[in-house]
């Protein structure tokens, strides 16, 4: 079994055992200078349960989905279609469309979709592409970090 671990600005990680729940905190900055995959082998010290731990440097904290919403270009009004918002961060947005894509890494899209969150709040946002993965899934920044919506605290739950 691997869980992933997110890293923080400090090198540190919580570890939480996937038997028992038990959590440890620990410095991880060793292994901060790979730039490749790092898994650390884990044992707990309440259940002795051992699993593999993946360690996430991503500077924001990636969130699985899975939600409805909307893209159009962001110069057309002729290109737009649905989505499915698979992830999402406080720096970006994995998604997934229907149909093969008529745009490329670079371009800048409007999205808009609803959260599962008690308000459903609105989100609208706009990206640019970073990559498109197996036709039909798109990797994404918002062009502004500065917009304050329900995305910041809907991340935190």
């Amino acid at each position: 079994m691997e869980v992933k671990v997110f890293v923080n600005v400090e090198n540190m990680a919580l570890f939480s055992c996937p038997e028992c729940k038990t959590t440890k905190t620990a410095d991880v900055s060793r292994y901060m200078k790979y730039n490749s995959k790092v898994s650390v082998n884990c044992r707990c010290k309440k259940c002795n349960f051992r699993y593999h731990a993946y360690l996430e440097r991503r500077k924001y904290y990636r969130k699985n989905v899975h939600l409805t919403g909307s893209y159009k270009m962001a110069e057309s009004t002729h290109i737009r279609g649905n989505i499915v918002v698979k992830d999402i961060s406080r720096a970006g947005i994995q998604f997934e469309v229907q149909k093969k894509i008529n745009f490329q890494e670079g371009a800048v899209l409007d999205i808009k979709f609803v959260l599962d969150d008690v308000n459903r709040s609105l989100i609208k946002k706009q990206i640019k592409i970073i990559s498109i993965k197996k036709v039909y899934i798109v990797g994404a920044k918002y062009t502004s970090l500065d917009d304050y919506d329900q995305l910041g605290p809907y991340l935190l739950v």
